[in-house]
């Protein structure tokens, strides 16, 4: 006569996890939307640093350039 089943203790679906919440591609979506606005952060910051080269021309940014490295040395 062949001895008692062993008992084991199983889950049918494993709890959620952090793997589980993450986006397909693989990055969540906190990570997503920071690279979303990083990079809206700085075409913003381009494209006022192109008005600003168009209204004032290049001098002033050649001016401010050499103010800088002068401030530097």
């Amino acid at each position: 006569m062949p001895g008692p089943l062993p008992l084991t203790l199983s889950r049918a679906t494993p709890p959620a996890g952090p793997a589980e919440m993450r986006a397909p591609g693989g990055w969540s979506l906190t990570v997503r939307l920071l690279l979303a606005a990083g990079g809206g952060l700085f075409l913003l910051l381009l494209a006022m640093a192109g008005l600003l080269w168009v209204k004032n021309g290049t001098s002033v940014f050649f001016e401010t350039l050499s103010a800088g490295l002068s401030a530097c040395f």
